[in-house]
C-alpha cells in the first residue's frame, strides 16, 4: 500500500511541474524581451572605444648582438708584487677586482704596465702574484646586416646595453668586405673603472629611421572602402563619421598616418568589430 501512495504522489508531483512550465510559457514576456534589447544597446555602446590621436617621434632600429673586445693579448699576466706573509697577503688581496690605470702603483712600489683589472692574487713559492687583465684599447664589436651599413657612419653615435645599462659608443670602424651578409663594426666607448667585462655580450641599437612629430594609429583601426582607399572612423560633432586618411610606413606598434587625421582627433574603436587591414 506505502509502494502505491509513493508512485501516486510522485505522478502527481510530475503533472504539478508540467502545468506550472505550461502556464509560464502562456505569460506574456514582452516586458521582459524589452528590457533585455535595451541591455543589449547599453552594451554594444559599452563595447566602442575611443582613441585621443596625439604626434610622437618614431624610431626604427635594428638590435644585434656585440661583445666587449681588446686590442692586443687578454690573457692574464701574473706580476710579482711581494713576498708572502699574512699581512702583505691580506693587503694585496684588496686589490683583487680592483682597475689600476697604467702606471699608477699597485703594491710595494710596483706600477701598473698597462691599465688593467686585478683579477686575482694568489701565493707561489713564498712569493705573492696579481693577475692582471689588459683594459687598454677596448671596444664593441658587431655583425652589422649588409642592407642596414647605409645607415651608420663613422663618428656616429650608437647606444648599447650592458647588464641592462645603457652605454654610448662612437662609430670607430666599419669593414669594407661583406662575410656572410654581415659588416663588422666597432665602437669606441669611455669606461674608466673598466666596468664592461672583455669578451661580456652587450645588445647593440642601430638606428634605422627616425620620424618626428607623425600620428601613428593601430593598424586595426584602419578599413577599406568599396575602392581599397583607407578610412578610419571618428567621432566628430557628436556622431561618428568615416573619414579618408593617406597610410605611410608601418611601424612595430601600427601605421604612420601622413594626411586625414590631426592631433587630438578621437577614433571611435569597436572592440567587437574583426581585424581591419590586414
Amino acid at each position: 500500500m506505502k509502494k502505491v501512495l509513493t508512485v501516486v504522489m510522485m505522478v502527481l508531483l510530475c503533472t504539478l511541474c508540467i502545468v506550472g512550465i505550461l502556464l509560464i510559457g502562456k505569460e506574456d514576456n514582452s516586458p521582459a524581451l524589452t528590457v533585455i534589447e535595451d541591455d543589449i544597446q547599453k552594451l554594444n555602446q559599452t563595447v566602442q572605444k575611443m582613441i585621443v590621436v596625439s604626434r610622437r617621434d618614431v624610431i626604427i632600429d635594428v638590435k644585434v648582438e656585440g661583445f666587449v673586445c681588446a686590442f692586443g693579448n687578454t690573457e692574464p699576466l701574473d706580476v710579482e708584487i711581494g713576498s708572502s706573509s699574512k699581512t702583505s697577503l691580506e693587503k694585496a688581496s684588496a686589490l683583487q677586482g680592483t682597475a689600476i690605470k697604467r702606471g699608477d702603483e699597485l703594491i710595494n712600489s710596483i706600477k701598473a704596465p698597462f691599465t688593467c683589472k686585478v683579477d686575482m692574487v694568489f701565493e707561489n713559492d713564498n712569493k705573492i702574484y696579481a693577475s692582471l687583465i689588459n683594459y687598454e684599447d677596448t671596444f664593441i664589436e658587431f655583425r652589422l646586416p649588409q642592407e642596414n651599413l647605409k645607415h651608420i657612419a663613422k663618428g656616429d653615435t650608437v647606444f648599447f646595453n650592458y647588464n641592462g645599462d645603457e652605454h654610448k659608443g662612437i662609430v670607430s670602424y666599419i669593414s669594407q668586405f661583406v662575410t656572410d651578409g654581415t659588416v663588422t663594426v666597432r665602437l669606441s666607448y669611455d669606461d674608466p673603472e673598466c666596468e664592461l667585462l672583455i669578451n661580456s655580450l652587450v645588445n647593440v641599437t642601430v638606428v634605422i629611421e627616425k620620424y618626428e612629430n607623425v600620428i601613428v594609429i593601430p593598424k586595426h583601426l584602419i578599413t577599406l572602402d568599396s575602392t581599397g582607399g583607407a578610412m578610419v572612423t571618428v567621432f566628430k560633432n557628436d556622431e561618428q563619421q568615416p573619414v579618408s586618411v593617406k597610410c605611410g610606413r608601418e611601424v612595430e606598434d601600427g601605421i604612420i598616418i601622413e594626411s586625414g587625421l590631426y592631433d587630438g582627433a578621437i577614433i571611435v574603436e569597436d572592440i567587437t568589430a574583426g581585424v581591419g587591414m590586414s
